[in-house]
Order: structure tokens, then C-alpha cells, then sequence
């Protein structure tokens, strides 16, 4: 978190305003940041001792809990300062709806829903192996299929693995066999998700390595009540063992970028005016055909979160865009 100009005065001016004497800041920092004062905000005068204060809880990641502390001291030491209670709230609320965006922000929750509930629907009341295969293999798909599978699975402990390319010049099928093998003590606390890319110049192999992982796995079906989940990713359906269950390729639309950038301005407090710019941007770089490209639409979300990280205006934030657009 990050103080704009006019935000990092006011906090200075409001807190030399509760606490006119060094001692009661002191007290305030030692008990509510567990820090001392002397050795992380030193200065000529209290103005720049405080100044020195708020540049350290910025540095350090620690703003957020200097406004907790100083709100709850003034909640309990100083009723009679109602402004620096005023902005430590608007700050406070301010840092909640920017995580609330930021999680809104994830590229793992840009639709997938239909992909997300099929799967649901497979593994409800299924136990041990179950193998599931997508024919879209764009990265980075993958990775945030499977995130966004773990978050809507909803179990207290799943476990999501990294992904492994299914051929003799990455991982051989007995590499990938030995791999998930150490695996099954996992079981034994929550679900497992194992994604696997199988490359097309050795699809072969992909049913090699659904035989003798099944056979591995076969103890599994009735000793354990949680679920080891294979996602195979590749382009086209016949890669693919006939005994795992295909699931029907994501397809991403423009209204699906309506929906996902509208939640996440609302959140933002952004205009209409503002909210349609960031879409048109959008749309524009990802469109094919009727459809967006998935691998354009991740990239366009990755680099918007790191905007967004950044705290900018929605202007400054279109304008970054406006100059992606261009280039």
C-alpha cells in the first residue's frame, strides 16, 4: 500500500495533531507495531520524525497496520480527534476494495465457468483417480484452469501441482509415473490436481501413461475419500486415452469481458465512460473472429494487474493501455 501526495500530508498533519508530545507517539509504535520509534523514525523535530514514520510503514509493508494502530489508539486515547480517525478509515477502506480488486483481478477468474461446473458435475461422489482431458492446449490455460478448479472445489486442503509435458525429451511416461507415485500420501488430506501437457509429437505415450498410472492408482478407488485429479491438456481430442472423460474447450466471448471488467471497476469506483475505454482496449488487441484469443486475454490481464498494483488512476491506467495499443 502506497500513500498518494495529498494522502501521505494529511496523515502527517493528523497524527502530529493526536500525538503533540514524542513520548505518547512512542508509546502508540511500540505497542501497536511492536517497533521503537528511535530506531526506525529519527529526525531533528516531530514533523520529521512522523514523515520518517509513514515513509518506514510504507517501506516495510507496514502502513496498513500503522493506521490499525493509530485509529485503535485514537478510539481509546483520543476521542477528540475525529480527523485522524476519518482518514485512517478512508485509507483502511480504501486498501479493502483494492484487495477485493486485485482478487476480482486473478486471470483465473475470467469465465471458465462452464469448463468449472463439468468438472464439478464429474467429481461429485467420485473417489481415487480420475482423469480428465481438455483439447485446448494455449498457455497459460492450463495453470489457471487448475487454479481456478482448487478454488471452486472448495475443500480445505487441495493440492495443486505443477504442470508436466508428457514426451521423451521432458518427461518420460515412467518419470511421470515415479513423479505422481509419491503423490498418493497426499490422499490421505485432501484432493490432488495433477495437469498434464501431452505433446503431440509423442501422443502415443499419453495412453502408456493413463495404463500404468491407473494400475498404480487402483488401490486408491476405496482407500481414500479424496480425489486424484489428471487434467490432460493437447490440440486435438485423439490425443487422448479413450478413459478419461473430455471436457468441451474453453471459449472466451466479448461479453465475457464485459462481465469480468465491470466487477472489477465497480470494486475500483471507476465510471462508466472509463470502465467502456478499458473494454474497447481490450477487445481491440484479443479479438479473432467472433472470439478472443485466450493466450492475448491472459497476457492483456497480467499486464493490467501490474497497472492496477501500481495504485494509477483510471486515466493514468488507460493511458499505459492506449500506449500498449500503439506499440
Amino acid at each position: 500500500m502506497q500513500l498518494k501526495g495529498t494522502q501521505f500530508r494529511q496523515l502527517k498533519e493528523a497524527l502530529l495533531s493526536a500525538f503533540p508530545n514524542r513520548a505518547k507517539l512512542k508509546q502508540m509504535v511500540r505497542f501497536g507495531l511492536d517497533q521503537n520509534l528511535d530506531a526506525i523514525a529519527t529526525g531533528e523535530n516531530d514533523e520529521e520524525v512522523v514523515f520518517k514514520l509513514i515513509e518506514w510503514a510504507e517501506t516495510n509493508a507496514n502502513l496498513e497496520n500503522l493506521l490499525i494502530a493509530v485509529r485503535d489508539k485514537d478510539r481509546d486515547g483520543n476521542p477528540g480527534n475525529p480527523e485522524l480517525k476519518r482518514i485512517c478509515e478512508e485509507l483502511l477502506q480504501g486498501q479493502t476494495t483494492t484487495k477485493q480488486s486485485y482478487r476480482l483481478m486473478n486471470p483465473c477468474t475470467f469465465d471458465l465457468g462452464e469448463l468449472i461446473r463439468s468438472c464439478l458435475n464429474i467429481l461429485e461422489d467420485k473417489q481415487g483417480l480420475v482423469g480428465l482431458a481438455v483439447p485446448y492446449n494455449q498457455d497459460p490455460f492450463l495453470i489457471y484452469f487448475c487454479e481456478r478448479l482448487k478454488e471452486r472445489i472448495g475443500k480445505s486442503h487441495t493440492d495443486n501441482k505443477q504442470p508436466l509435458t508428457l514426451d521423451n525429451y521432458r518427461t518420460s511416461v515412467d518419470t511421470a509415473v515415479t513423479t505422481m507415485k509419491r503423490y498418493k500420501r497426499l490422499l490421505q488430506k485432501g484432493d490432488v490436481i495433477c495437469p498434464i501437457r501431452v505433446a503431440v509429437s509423442d501422443f502415443k505415450s499419453s495412453n502408456e501413461f493413463w495404463e500404468k498410472i491407473s494400475a498404480e492408482f487402483q488401490d486408491t478407488q476405496n482407500s481414500f475419500e479424496h480425489r486424484f485429479i489428471i487434467i490432460m491438456v493437447s490440440s486435438e481430442y485423439k490425443f487422448f486415452p479413450q478413459d478419461v472423460t473430455q471436457l468441451t474447450p474453453p471459449q472466451f466471448t466479448k461479453a465475457d469481458a464485459h462481465e469480468w471488467i465491470l466487477e472489477v471497476t465497480d470494486n475500483l469506483g471507476w465510471t462508466e465512460e472509463d470502465r467502456n475505454k478499458w473494454k474497447r482496449y481490450m477487445i481491440d488487441e484479443c479479438l479473432e473472429s467472433e472470439c478472443l484469443n485466450t493466450r492475448l486475454v491472459y497476457e492483456h490481464l497480467e499486464y493490467a494487474i501490474k497497472l492496477l498494483q501500481q495504485n494509477l488512476s483510471a486515466e493514468a491506467f488507460l493511458q499505459e493501455l492506449e500506449i500498449l495499443a500503439d506499440v
